[in-house]
């Protein structure tokens, strides 16, 4: 038995029609993959236990939920299946890799290059690339026709090539560095990185069960949102539990246990993957339809907002000290932080507030509404209007 199945199974307790399709699913897989001991064995060993290791399985199960979903038998959908997850190990094993996220760790084991070395880790993951393609074109011996297969396999190569899977890891690499990514930054590299490949297996699902093609239109957008819906649980996940230690290294590296450096699945504002947008996001923001925070659509992170903020602060003090000198015609630099005038120093500090809030809630948000009101009774009884009154 493959040591995935416990734990792939152990989330779908209750549900024996999933079951039974992951335990089907498991046996194929287990067949389509090299045995171990077949020459080169150490690279055959390095591929099954990259793929066979503990998992959920979510993307094939997609794949044969799809088949069944259109009209089809799952049992037709394994090929497809199987590819896809043999697509998804590849990713993970590369994303492991020194070169990409450096991480020492996966599903509570050590990684493929931690357990067979850098060069053997990266030759599997190659070779499981390359595997699953000979794998999903044995949807012709299911009945398939060759024009259908074709198909399979272009949606397959799309999904795994530069425009999406791969390109994501690009755009992931390209964000390393101090400066935090913005949430359109990091909901694209999800949707490349996991919505491209989930929107593949429900669409290889229906190919695989007959659905017509605006069927499969649906399904590749529902698999888009399905995967970065899925992205944000992660990184949720992520936010609330520590991650696992590394393994001592050695080497260039030193003899203690490092740190790797965090990958787009963990990272976005605040650690969690950035809020969709449109307007069904929208409508279900936390604090009210038409709250559009900018922080999330690509304003940049809370640092950023902080110091736009304290800009907008000295720019008000600014022009109370310039105001000043239009009236007296001469400087008075002790007016720029004494009381008195309109705006007074109070009135910068509490504009600086209602921008931050504004920047990080949208300013048509409530909070911001509110924060605005008390803004303005500050400025009024700064500007000295009441006793005027």
């Amino acid at each position: 038995m493959s040591p995935a199945l416990p734990a792939a199974t152990a989330w779908l307790a209750g549900r024996g029609p999933l079951v039974t399709r992951m335990r089907g699913f498991e046996r194929y897989l287990g067949r389509a993959l090299p045995a171990a001991g077949a020459p080169p064995g150490k690279l055959h060993a390095a591929m099954r236990y990259a793929v066979l290791g503990p998992g959920k399985r979510l993307r094939p199960l997609l794949v044969l939920t799809a088949c069944e979903a259109v009209g089809g038998p799952w049992q037709r959908a394994l090929p497809a299946a199987a590819a896809v997850e043999l697509v998804h190990a590849f990713s993970l094993v590369h994303d492991d890799l020194p070169a990409m996220d450096d991480d020492d760790f996966r599903r509570g084991r050590p990684t493929t290059h931690r357990r067979f070395g850098e060069a053997l880790g990266l030759l599997a993951g190659d070779a499981l690339l390359a595997l699953a393609f000979e794998v999903l074109v044995d949807l012709g011996e299911r009945g398939m026709p060759p024009a259908g297969v074709a198909r399979a396999v272009r949606v397959l190569a799309e999904a795994a090539g530069s425009r999406v899977l791969v390109g994501g890891q690009v755009l992931d690499l390209m964000g390393e560095g101090p400066r935090r990514m913005n949430g359109r930054a990091v909901r694209e590299i999800h949707l490349r990185k996991t919505g491209g490949l989930i929107s593949a297996a429900l669409v290889l699902g229906g190919l695989a069960g007959g659905a017509p093609a605006a069927r499969l239109r649906d399904l590749a957008s529902i698999g888009l949102e399905l995967g970065f819906a899925f992205q944000i649980g992660q990184a949720r996940g992520h936010r609330r539990r520590p991650r696992q230690g590394h393994l001592p290294a050695g080497g260039r590296r030193g003899a203690g246990a490092r740190r790797s450096r965090p990958s787009a699945r963990e990272r976005g504002p605040w650690g969690l993957a950035a809020r969709p947008q449109g307007p069904a996001s929208r409508a279900a923001h936390p604090r009210g339809r038409g709250a559009r925070p900018l922080i999330h659509e690509g304003r940049g992170d809370t640092t950023e907002a902080f110091w736009f903020a304290l800009a907008i602060g000295f720019l008000i003090q600014g022009y109370k000290g310039f105001s000043d000198f239009v009236h007296t015609r001469h400087w008075n630099l002790r007016r720029f932080v004494e009381t008195g005038g309109m705006p007074s120093s109070h009135a910068a500090s509490v504009s600086s507030l209602s921008t931050m809030v504004g920047l990080h809630d949208g300013f048509r948000s409530s909070l911001f509404a509110v924060t605005l009101f008390f803004s303005l009774i500050v400025m009024y009884d700064a500007a000295g209007l009441r006793r005027a009154a």
